[in-house]
């Protein structure tokens, strides 16, 4: 038999040829020792004597080759040469002949052919390759001579190429054996007796100890070698010792063209048997091509747009393409932070993109992905007779799991015609489940192992995997296209119908390479899912887009695979960790198609520990970017189209994705909360932008055709949001570690019971880290927002904290206590919460995103608010339509010394009126202590065009008209509307005081009464020097024209006080100075000239010389203090002259003086700017003569009018003096005037800071400050930059002199007022000029400080405090004009001060007063908080021109310093919680 095999290939050698009838004859023996018959060298080495051999294997066939040749003993005649020559030429031939077997014809079912008879050869024949035996060889034979006979059966070739791979095994290790030589003697000695001699257990045993290349694990074979037995006691020993490592090897793998019908002796005889040998050695290269058939239509791929898919694919990338522009065009004005925003932003671009192809598999889809239903007798047929080899890899997998993935591979149907052989690829070397498929007893499972697993290899499985099919597939034999591969890992149990629904799809087409299915879990707890098992997003949406697209996906398991496309592929990619999605690129690169079947068609076991799903996924992602960096980049592979590249990049893309974006998603609220930077600008682009994508991107996200997939949706970002660091890790593996942290290596996922590994403390402690420090973020952020101003991203970042919360949250409980009922519960709430939250985050954006107000706008309203408080004979271009002339009688006037001493009922009423609260309101007490002395005396008064008398009995005119009992002073029992200055009971309306009348006397003020106080008098009563009013009467002999000016309103209502007309004129001046861009902006620049101009017309008139004397007179008032504060009247119904009251050089008067002077020399200044020299000229003239006045007085104007000092009480006079001095110095340029600010600026700091200096105010009485800044401005000097910084600090930083509301609004306890919060921020604007050239960023941060108290104050406390402006304004003000009903209606206290009802008028730009020290404003008119006045909107006007000049978006860069921790160059370090 041996001489006929040895035939097939050396058929032409004369030796051989001689041989071959010898086996014929049965010369030759079967022998228990396969070399027990070897003749001496010099004959049957060569083949002429008579040879035979076998195999005997334990429990499965070897190998043809095992690693490092063992040492074995041997028995032979003549010299170690002989021996070794003999040996050698016999591997030589035996080599070929088990290399050169002729491929067998193609089979589509193993069976014997028709007519084999039925007896043991047929179970060889039938069992195929691996499980055969010695003893099924010897049950083969028949006949004495094993051969050749008419009943007697060829052994099958398979079988003869096992038993020739047997002995070149022994014979190798004869021929190397160390030991040969000591049993070369022995078998000498043996050979003369005439037996063959080999010692089982001390030939074994000394094996041991020879030879230095045996490793311990061949010495560890050889001792357990002796159970090994199948025939003598001789070939026991023999195989003991040679196959040292026989229980841990596979079965040898036959090639795929070994599996044909087995040929038998009934059918042909030896001499076919070299026929087919010959046929098989000169087959081409193309040997076992199917010839190309025709492909059904209804398996060709047909696709169809999905028209909804293709409508969420469009709007999310009109959505994305609009974000990224309106993003970077108006969200990126960050300041020193836009390289922040610009990062952030990089890493959502890069998000949008890698969503965009996920986008484009929802818009087509593959219509035909099933396969043609079974004939009428349940059978599926396919064109080709395919062979599926199935493999199934393992290494350490428990045997429970590997049974039911074998079993369910050899049990599920395949189409008719087809056959399979299931592989076990076993790279553990486990005895158990080689005997499992032993144990199975079928020629269709083979166990392969006993790989030899080279130092640090990278990918097991895709060796494993190689290893087999090679062996399979040898190299240089064609592979037709009907051997199709099989891959199922370990765990994945596949369905009965498996091949069914999978194989026709090869029909397809002959470049079909690939038919994919989705992968499901027996294990998996949908509700549950938060490492994303299902991936449900991938296997019903993304494959199938793929499968449409022609892009081929390769997920590792549950696929088919065409054996040349895989050959040409180069088999499985060992140098990355995903050989999957390797073998997929190179596939597509060679134009193999793939098709998706989508169906769950296989069952396996998802990884359930944590340690488990962090090394599953880490494994996934180091391979693809293994992928990324290195040469077989899809992005740069040939072969590829734009698209593939485009589709294969951004899978990896994800990756880099979901590392990225997810951390800076939980950095950023943090970041947010303790240091204030946020990335975006957030105004109206950003909530619309915002608003538009986040919707598309849910929609993308979310998009499904059944709801129940909603859920496993949420669980992929939650999945993203857990393993993000472990992508990271990857990432870094895959580049730097590969270097720093040596090579990666491949480790299996753990299934069965070996799930239970490590605590995956390694795994959670950064989403541990993460939830802590985010709770803690949480906590103090929202102390933070709840006592701080209403900021923006704080609130947005507030929300998504909770949101990076649940992610982590979840990771933590799973890893914690995960039981179903509970856990499942937990993510039900979690995943509502986190969708809720989602939604809340985007509202919030349009709720409460800071606003760009309209500065300009409010600016207009503001100077809009000036023009309503103006009195007098208005322009004929009044812009307030409800207003009309007011105290026209001002223009001739009385003007009356102002007392130094209180009237003596002074405060009876708790309001500083008078005693009576129906006496005449322009009465004077006995004693003339009130009102003073009358100096200038007024044109008697009559009913002229000036006005009505509102004291006339008119109806709907008399404040104190009384109707049906109404009204503080009715008159009578009766409830009549009786005047209560008419005489008598009757009520006849006769002036009391009328001369002769029945109700009193003589006119108490007649000429020369006793009642007048200010009558010449003996007794000196007067009050004030007679000489002077004298002297004033007689050289004037003209009332004094007060006439415009403007309402002073605050408390005193309709009272014109000159100290607050002087501040506003001065701080209007300023800001045009400063800010004239800002007011060009809004276009108020005529319309706040025009402001001063008639401040300062008002101002040239307080102030006047009593001729004759070297006296002057200062007006401080017009209007007496109980009068104004208590009636409430239309202004335009006043026509009585109303007294005005002043100060001399006796009384006092530096601080108004000084203010004055200041008012008319900034006058001068813009009026000249504006060419107006005449005009101003004469405003400079007025101003010098005023402030040598001021210098004369030294002394408070509150010292000579007393009674003002309910409304305007002053504290100090060097700083007006000083202020005057440096206004006067700016519009002249005389030193005389800088030095009296030095002698001032020291006499204040000597005299009065300790007065009012430690306040830190600027308003109409302390103008120390707001001087140094003028200074500043004018000499630079270092001093005053430091005054003016101090000022500043101290309302900026709290803690100082000024402090916070909640909401964010500076105030300063000794002024309170909105206006005082405005003048510091125009103070802080104007010196930011000063500051912007040394420092840029501290300019910003003085800026940045102004804009939010003016924003404060348009909206962002919540609430506009301007009126006619923003958010819920203010809209009951105390102003008399605005709050008094419209004629005919009587307005009085009770219809107006009292009443609930809104305004009549809106007041337009009216700052009111505010709540002091606290946010709580409530619009009730009688509140001090609704009071208004022109001293309160001078600042508000600055600041706002200020901040209309300013960039847009600076707020946005102001926010990025709004944290818990900050670094200010003014404050420096501090924490604000």
């Amino acid at each position: 038999m041996l001489a006929a095999l040895t035939s097939l290939r050396q058929k032409d050698a004369p030796a051989e040829a001689e041989a071959a009838p010898a086996a014929e004859k049965g010369s030759a023996t079967l022998t228990s020792h396969p070399v027990a018959s070897l003749a001496p060298p010099g004959a049957d080495h060569k083949g002429k004597g008579p040879m035979a051999g076998s195999t005997s294997v334990a429990t499965s066939p070897s190998s043809s080759t095992i690693g490092p040749p063992s040492s074995v003993s041997t028995r032979g005649e003549g010299t170690d040469r002989h021996l070794r020559r003999m040996t050698q030429d016999l591997v030589d031939i035996l080599e070929t002949m088990s290399g050169g077997a002729p491929p067998q014809q193609q089979q589509q079912q193993l069976r014997p052919p028709k007519g084999l008879p039925r007896r043991a050869d047929l179970a060889v024949a039938e069992r195929g390759d691996s499980v055969a035996t010695m003893a099924d060889l010897e049950a083969g034979r028949a006949g004495e001579g094993g051969g050749g006979g008419e009943d007697g059966a060829v052994v099958p070739v398979l079988h003869v190429r096992r038993l020739t791979a047997t002995l070149v095994d022994i014979l190798r290790h004869v021929s190397h054996s160390p030991a040969a030589s000591q049993l070369h003697h022995r078998g000498n000695r043996a050979e003369q007796a005439g037996t063959t001699e080999i010692t089982p257990q001390s030939e074994s045993a000394g094996l041991l100890e020879c030879g230095s290349e045996s490793s311990f694990d061949d010495k560890l074979s050889l001792r357990s070698a002796a159970t090994a037995s199948s025939g003598g006691a001789a070939t026991h020993a023999l195989l003991r010792a040679a196959f040292v490592k026989d229980e841990y090897r596979g079965d040898d793998v036959k090639p795929f063209y070994a599996d044909q019908v087995l040929v038998t002796a009934a059918s042909r005889q030896a001499h076919d048997l070299e026929e087919a040998a010959d046929k098989a050695a000169a087959a081409g290269p193309d040997a076992g091509e199917t010839e190309a058939l025709p492909i059904p239509h209804r398996l060709q791929k047909q696709r169809a747009i999905n028209w909804w898919g293709l409508f969420v694919l469009l709007f999310f990338l009109a959505a994305f393409i609009f974000y990224v522009w309106a993003r970077a065009a108006h969200t990126l004005g960050l300041g020193p932070m836009l390289w922040y925003g610009a990062l952030v932003l990089a890493i959502e671009v890069l998000g949008g993109l890698a969503m965009l192809p996920y986008a484009l598999c929802l818009t087509v889809r593959v219509t035909n992905n099933s396969v043609p239903p079974p004939d009428d007798k349940g059978l599926v047929h396919t064109l080709l007779a395919y062979h599926l080899r199935v493999v199934v890899p393992c290494y350490k997998e428990p045997l429970e799991v590997i049974e039911k993935t074998v079993l369910a591979a050899l049990g599920a149907p395949i189409p008719t015609g087809c056959s399979r052989t299931v592989y076990l690829l076993d790279d553990g070397r486990d005895i158990e489940k080689k005997k499992f498929i032993h144990g199975l007893g079928l020629a269709e499972a083979v166990y392969i192992s006993g790989r030899k697993r080279a130092k640090g290899e990278m990918n097991g499985k895709s060796c494993n995997i190689n290893n087999a099919v090679r062996q399979i597939y040898p190299e240089g034999r064609a592979i037709p296209l009907t051997e199709v591969v099989c891959v199922f890992d370990a765990d994945q149990v596949p369905n009965a119908d498996f091949f069914l629904k999978t194989v026709p799809l090869l029909d397809g087409g002959q470049d079909v390479g690939m038919v994919l299915s989705p992968q499901t879990f027996y294990n998996l707890n949908a509700e549950g899912d938060i490492f994303n098992h299902a991936n449900v997003h991938f296997w019903d949406y993304t494959q199938p887009g793929y499968d449409a697209l022609g892009l081929i996906s390769c997920t590792g398991t549950n696929f088919l695979l065409r054996a040349k496309a895989f050959q040409q592929a180069g088999w499985f990619p060992e140098w990355t960790l995903t050989e999957d999605f390797a073998l997929g690129i190179e596939l597509k690169k060679l134009s193999w198609q793939c098709r998706y079947v989508s169906e769950y068609l296989a069952v396996g076991e998802a990884p359930e520990e944590v340690r488990n799903c962090f090394q599953q996924r880490s494994r996934w992602s180091k391979g693809h970017f293994q992928v990324f960096f290195s040469g077989h980049n899809p992005i740069f592979a040939r072969g590829l189209s734009p698209l593939m590249r485009w589709m294969y990049g951004s899978v990896i893309l994800s990756y880099f994705s979901a590392f990225t974006s997810t951390p800076l998603l939980m950095l950023v609220p943090m970041i947010t909360v303790w240091l204030g930077a946020f990335p975006i600008v957030i105004n109206q682009w950003a909530a619309i932008s915002i608003t538009i994508y986040y919707a598309a991107t849910l929609l993308v996200m979310y998009y499904t055709r059944a709801t129940a997939h909603l859920k496993s949706m949420w669980f992929s970002s939650v999945a993203n949001s857990i393993l993000w660091f472990a992508f990271l890790k990857a990432m870094y593996r895959a580049t730097l570690g590969r270097w720093i942290a040596g090579k990666i290596t491949f480790k299996v996922t753990a299934k069965g019971l070996q799930r239970i590994a490590d605590l995956p403390l390694r795994d959670v402690w950064v989403s541990a880290c993460f939830f802590i420090a985010s709770l803690v973020c949480l906590i103090f952020g929202l102390v933070h927002f709840f006592r701080g101003p209403l900021d923006t991203p704080l609130a947005i970042s507030l929300i998504f904290m909770v949101y990076n919360l649940i992610p982590q949250f979840l990771l933590l409980q799973y890893t914690v206590y995960r039981k179903p009922l509970v856990f499942n519960a937990i993510c039900k709430l979690a995943m509502l919460l986190s969708t809720a939250v989602l939604i809340l985050g985007v509202v919030l954006v349009w709720l409460l995103y800071p606003r760009s107000y309209n500065y300009q706008q409010a600016l207009s309203q503001t100077m809009f608010f000036f023009d309503t408080q103006r009195e007098g004979y208005l322009p004929l271009s009044n812009p307030v339509s409800w207003r009309g002339n007011a105290f026209v009688a001002d223009y001739n006037t009385s003007a009356t010394l102002a007392a130094a001493t209180p009237n003596a009922s002074f405060g009876d009423l708790g309001f500083g009126f008078g005693s009576e609260f129906g006496s005449d309101p322009f009465g004077s007490m006995q004693g003339g202590g009130f009102l003073g002395r009358r100096l200038f005396q007024a044109d008697p008064f009559a009913a002229s065009a000036g006005g009505l008398d509102p004291f006339a009995s008119a109806a709907g005119s008399d404040p104190f008209a009384s109707t049906a009992g109404s009204g503080p002073s009715a008159a009578g029992s009766g409830g009549g509307s009786a005047d209560p200055f008419a005489g008598g009971s009757s009520g006849s309306g006769s002036d009391p005081f009328a001369a002769g009348s029945t109700g009193g006397g003589t006119d108490p003020f007649a000429a020369g009464s006793a009642g007048d106080p200010f009558a010449p008098s003996s007794d000196g009563s007067g009050g004030a020097s007679d000489s002077l009013a004298a002297a004033a009467e007689a050289a004037l002999g003209v009332a004094w024209d007060l006439g415009g000016g403007w309402f002073s309103g605050m408390s005193g209502g309709n009272i014109k006080a000159t100290s607050p007309i002087a501040f506003t004129t001065t701080l209007l001046v300023w800001a045009l100075m400063s800010f004239n861009t800002g007011f060009g902006a809004a276009g108020q620049a005529a319309a706040a000239l025009d402001s001063v101009r008639w401040g300062s017309d008002y101002l040239l008139k307080v102030h006047q010389a009593v001729p004759g004397t070297n006296d002057s007179l200062l007006v401080t008032r017009v209007g007496d203090i109980d009068t104004e504060m208590l009636l409430w009247y239309r202004p335009e119904e006043q026509a009585l002259p109303r007294p005005a009251f002043a100060v001399n050089t006796d009384t006092g008067g530096s601080d108004l003086g000084g203010s004055v002077a200041a008012s008319l020399a900034a006058a001068s200044i813009v009026f000249r700017s504006q060419n107006e020299s005449e005009y101003a000229a004469r405003l400079l003239d007025k101003a010098q003569e005023v402030y040598a006045f001021a210098r004369s007085v030294e002394g408070r104007f509150s010292e000579g009018d007393f009674n003002l000092t309910l409304l305007y009480n002053t504290s100090t006079f060097y700083d007006d003096l000083a202020w005057a001095a440096g206004w006067l110095y700016k519009a002249t340029k005389q030193d005389s005037y800088l030095s009296d600010v030095y002698d001032y600026y020291v006499k204040y700091l000597a005299d009065e800071s300790q007065v009012a200096g430690f306040k830190y105010v600027y308003d109409w009485d302390n103008v120390f400050w707001p001087m140094n800044l003028l200074l500043a401005q004018e000499t630079g000097r270092s001093t005053f930059k430091d005054q003016s910084e101090l000022f500043l600090k101290n309302w900026i930083c709290a803690g100082n002199v000024a402090n916070y509301t909640q909401r964010g609004r500076s105030y300063n306890p000794w002024s309170a007022s909105l206006g005082a919060t405005a003048n510091a921020a125009a103070m802080s604007l104007m010196y930011a000029d000063l500051a912007e050239v040394e420092s840029a960023s501290l300019a910003r941060e003085y800026r940045c400080w102004a804009l939010s108290q003016v924003r404060y104050m348009l909206g962002d406390a919540g609430r506009s405090l301007l009126v006619g402006y923003g958010k819920n304004p203010p809209k009951r003000t105390q102003d008399r004009a605005a709050a008094c009903p419209e004629p005919p209606e009587v307005c009085n206290r009770v219809t107006g001060l009292l009443s609930p009802d809104p305004d009549t008028h809106v007041l337009e730009g009216a700052l009111v007063y505010g709540s002091g020290k606290s946010d709580a404003f409530e619009d009730q008119r009688g509140a001090d908080s609704n009071r208004v006045g022109i001293e309160n909107n001078a600042g508000l006007a600055a600041a706002l021109a200020g901040v209309a000049q300013l960039d847009d978006g600076l707020w946005e860069v102001c926010l990025q310093d709004y944290g818990i921790f900050r670094t200010s160059a003014i404050c420096g370090t501090y924490l604000t919680v």
